[in-house]
């Protein structure tokens, strides 16, 4: 199970770790990064590169789609 983990809504935000927790739901649902990546209306490159943590920085609309699309909540507002 993922934890949330609490943060303000911003513009853009860092959290460590969000990339491994985004591709242990996705795996978990048993989708494809294709689906889940056409789901979220994104490239799966875009949302691969989010799962490696190789993209640090995310606006707050696009984690949005990612929890929409998964189904969890990874981030809770504050």
């Amino acid at each position: 199970m993922v934890s949330a983990v609490r943060v303000r809504k911003t513009e853009d935000f860092d959290v460590p770790g969000l990339g491994q927790q985004i591709e242990a739901v996705r795996k978990a649902d048993g989708r494809s990064l294709q689906a889940i990546s056409d789901a979220a209306g994104m490239t799966r490159q875009h949302w691969r590169e989010i799962e490696l943590g190789n993209i640090k920085t995310l606006p707050w609309e696009t984690l949005q789609k990612m929890q929409q699309v998964l189904g969890v909540t990874l981030l809770e507002d504050e």
